[in-house]
């Protein structure tokens, strides 16, 4: 699809009139693909090691490390898009290396902004092209289940996303495996030059306020998204009351999205009234409190922070209950009841603003979004230690509950370095150094093929934050 893609990008681009573009020369590429520890469940790595299950201890193993099968012969993930991000990023690298489009550096202009200087529309046009060509492959790939909403984290970063409709790609999604698409029909679904995506999806750059962090953690249980989101599609066409639950779902799964909106929106208050130093300072003044003290701060002293804290707190909570009510109705564990458990235990910590299963729900991990609940220096560290506290010493006593370990996970949220790019991009030289070493005993050689042009493609796991929290996060428009 992406070199199909990048022949038919370069012919829509000729001249009118001009000749034909003649065939490519035949083409050789070396692949290798290689995935942040963050990706997969290490936990029995680490317990070969003798290490504890901490993110200090996964950030120590060596880097991109080959996932390990487990018992029953699958790589255990760890519910981060793994799949999303490695179709976007070796999409990404294939039009970038065929010289279909041109990818952003960290914090700066694309790498070829230097020898050709390109403007925003063009670049913002070329990642619209990138997207919709992976969430093509990725439908074609695990047969179009899902909403795209990784692929298109992965793609632009942190945002919000209403999801595309499906038939403006279904014609690409019935050919033969492994054919090669009609490139006028590619071209139609991706776009060109002069032609916008077909796709009819929305994303709203979205990021967390300072003071607010995301947590995650490994169950080690990963859930496979595909079956699981078929089933959940089959129980609301087959159920007379599911397009009901569904749309209380969505509406509060709207309400949520519009408090955390409301939050980064008073930051941005605080910041234009001269505040921004009291923000910090306030979250962890109110962090430091049990939860149930914010609705007295908000209706007693009118504080904007503790009502707005209050609110994507117990819209976090309500919209769990639905998620559940979804997860009885289906017979589709997307809570599931050692889940709530967890989610519930992790709720009670103090500094805890809101704690759910992320993604397309299941065993796999755990979500909590953290502020400073000490003042300085100690701020967030002391809610990241009770929370890693009671996530490493967890011990489930439900009847239900499956003996699965839980391990912090060493990710963040992705976030735009000194006004550069939020999502898919080339990496620096450090980590490009890193891949390559990464990549000769993958490929079972010290050096690079002579002759060839080799990608390595790198999957990072640095997270979007609505990207891990797309339960809570999505709204869909169909």
């Amino acid at each position: 699809y992406a070199i199909t893609a990048a022949r038919a990008l370069a012919a829509a681009a000729a001249p009118a009139g001009s000749e034909p573009v003649p065939p490519p020369p035949p083409l050789a590429l070396e692949v290798t693909l290689a995935a942040d520890n963050g990706f997969y469940s290490h936990i029995a790595e680490l317990r070969a090691r003798g290490l504890p299950l901490t993110a200090e201890s996964l950030a120590s193993l060596p880097p991109l490390l080959r996932p390990a099968a487990g018992d029953n012969g699958d790589v255990a993930k760890t519910g981060l898009g793994s799949s999303a991000t490695l179709v976007t990023s070796l999409v990404a690298a294939l039009l970038h290396t065929l010289g279909a489009i041109s990818l952003p550096e960290p914090g700066g202009p694309p790498a070829a902004a230097a020898a050709q200087p390109k403007s925003h529309e063009r670049e913002e046009r070329e990642l619209a092209m990138l997207h919709a060509l992976a969430q093509v492959c990725h439908c074609a790939a695990q047969g179009k289940v899902g909403s795209g909403f990784d692929v298109c984290a992965a793609t632009f970063g942190s945002h919000r996303y209403c999801r595309f409709s499906p038939a403006t790609i279904q014609p690409l999604l019935g050919l033969a495996e492994g054919a090669a698409p009609p490139p006028a029909l590619l071209l139609g679904a991706i776009g060109s030059a002069g032609r916008a995506p077909a796709l009819d999806h929305e994303a709203e750059p979205f990021q967390l306020p300072p003071g607010v962090e995301v947590m995650m953690a490994d169950v080690c249980c990963g859930a496979h998204t595909p079956s699981m989101v078929k089933s959940i599609q089959r129980w609301r066409g087959e159920d007379g009351a599911a397009k009901g639950l569904w749309s209380r779902y969505a509406s509060q799964s709207a309400r949520l999205q519009a408090s955390l909106r409301r939050l980064a929106a008073l930051h941005g208050r605080y910041v234009a009234d001269g505040r921004a130093a009291q923000w910090l300072e306030a979250l962890a003044r109110l962090g430091g409190m049990a939860p149930k003290e914010w609705f007295v701060e908000a209706s007693l002293d009118g504080c904007e922070l503790a009502t707005a804290l209050n609110e994507v707190r117990n819209a976090s909570l309500e919209l769990r209950t639905f998620v559940r009510s979804i997860s009885t109705a289906s017979g589709v564990p997307v809570e599931p009841a050692a889940q709530t458990r967890l989610l519930d235990a992790t709720m009670q910590q103090r500094g805890v603003l809101m704690a759910l299963v992320p993604g397309a729900g299941g065993h796999d991990a755990v979500l909590a979004l953290v502020l400073p609940s000490a003042p300085p220096p100690a701020g967030l560290l002391a809610t990241r230690q009770r929370v890693s506290s009671l996530w490493r010493g967890w011990d489930d006593k439900g009847a239900d509950a499956a003996a699965a370990p839980v391990c912090e996970l060493p990710v963040k949220e992705s976030k735009s370095v000194s006004g550069g790019h939020n999502g898919v991009r080339i990496e620096g030289a450090a980590a490009a150094a890193l891949l390559r070493r990464a990549a000769a005993p993958l490929r079972g050689e010290t050096a690079f093929s002579g002759g060839r042009q080799t990608l390595v493609v790198g999957l990072a796991a640095v997270v979007a934050v609505a990207a891990v929290a797309a339960a809570a996060l999505q709204s869909r428009k169909r």
